[in-house]
């Protein structure tokens, strides 16, 4: 999907002066719906901003999207589009006030925090709502048919822009849907990693993991050859009747002869190259995993599946969707066993990403 729009009033004067405005905007959509702000007057917008002087574009989509919703981005993903507005300056005389706005395919990531208003957003007492694609075009024509002079100058914009990502939703291009299942709690004191079972706990945990697949249609299962990882969704596949195919390329970290502890942890996130004698690197784990999910996307195209992954695998994965995603990062996911993420792609786009289920453990080896 790639648009450009132009919005100008008929016979605008040609001024020589002009000002401009450079401003980034969020597509945020989850299960089918769409992270807007809602204002007192019924219509929705997009969330983002402006972008301030010698403020990178991902930057000041972060710092808006936080202030408006108080949701925090996972990634700014796929550029979509732009759009160029152009009308006489407000508050300039025989000035043209120009704007384009730039609009990312992005994901959240984490609970909602506090918004940060101010001027006239709590003016119009902008409210973050989830909102379907249909609900949305029809509130803002709503607004705009009743003709009222609103200053407003987004609702027509924002209304385009939401029949551009219609159209999107009825192409061809197939959307596939990936949960990643990070195992339940494992035996830590197990040394053989790739026989490694779950604990009595762990076992009982990934019968929350059945349960949450209970209801949802899934089309195939992959999993890391592991035990740990095989046995957090066995339960649900064996329910529906499914096998697990396994792929090697999704097995977890060779460690080598070195300990896990945070300082090594740390080491490795700050160079992606660097491995322990007969371990591996972030690098490679990181290669091996895109390519496993690279075959699966082309295998499960337009379908559903589950995979069970590791805590470092799918931190791999993460990272390369988004890069933001370091070690700290990591360190907040390690206690979550098992934890599933939902990745929404079209084609091999990454479209969306959602922290779906999550059970907090203690990490027994630090």
């Amino acid at each position: 999907m790639f648009f450009k729009r132009l919005y100008e009033p008929q016979n605008l004067p040609l001024y020589r002066q002009k000002t401009y405005r450079k401003a980034v905007r969020a597509v945020i959509m989850k299960n089918g719906k769409l992270l807007m702000l809602q204002t007192k007057n019924g219509d929705y917008k997009f969330p983002g901003g402006g972008v301030k002087k010698e403020e990178e574009d991902t930057e000041a989509l972060r710092r808006e999207v936080m202030e408006e919703t108080g949701f925090r981005l996972f990634q700014v993903g796929t550029y979509l589009g732009k759009v160029l507005e152009r009308k006489k300056d407000e508050f300039l005389d025989d000035t043209t006030f120009e704007m384009e706005s730039y609009y990312f395919l992005c994901s959240i990531s984490g609970e909602q925090g506090v918004q940060a208003l101010e001027g006239y957003e709590l003016d119009l007492q902008f409210t973050p709502v989830w909102v379907s694609l249909e609900e949305a075009i029809s509130s803002n024509e709503k607004v705009l048919q009743k003709g009222e002079d609103l200053h407003f100058r987004w609702i027509e914009r924002e209304t385009d822009i939401l029949k551009e990502l219609r159209s999107l939703n009825n192409t061809e291009n197939k959307v596939t849907t990936v949960y990643f299942v990070r195992h339940a709690e494992p035996v830590h004191g197990h040394k053989e990693d790739r026989t490694r079972p779950l604990t009595l706990e762990g076992h009982e945990d990934a019968k929350k993991v059945t349960e949450f697949f209970k209801e949802k249609e899934v089309h195939a299962y992959y999993s890391s050859p592991y035990l740990r990882s095989k046995d957090t969704i066995r339960g649900s596949a064996e329910e529906k009747g499914m096998g697990i195919e396994e792929h090697f390329g999704l097995r977890e970290r060779e460690n080598g002869k070195s300990e896990n502890t945070k300082e090594m942890i740390r080491k490795r996130w700050e160079d992606f190259h660097f491995h322990e004698e007969e371990g591996e690197s972030l690098a490679m784990v990181q290669k091996r995993n895109l390519e496993a999910l690279t075959e699966i996307l082309q295998k499960a195209s337009g379908r559903t599946v589950v995979v069970g992954t590791h805590g470092t695998a799918l931190s791999m994965i993460l990272n390369h969707y988004n890069p933001a995603f370091q070690v700290e990062d990591f360190f907040r996911i390690i206690d979550f066993m098992p934890y599933i993420v939902k990745l929404t792609f079209q084609g091999d786009k990454l479209m969306n990403f959602s922290e779906e289920f999550y059970l907090q453990k203690t990490y027994k080896r630090f």
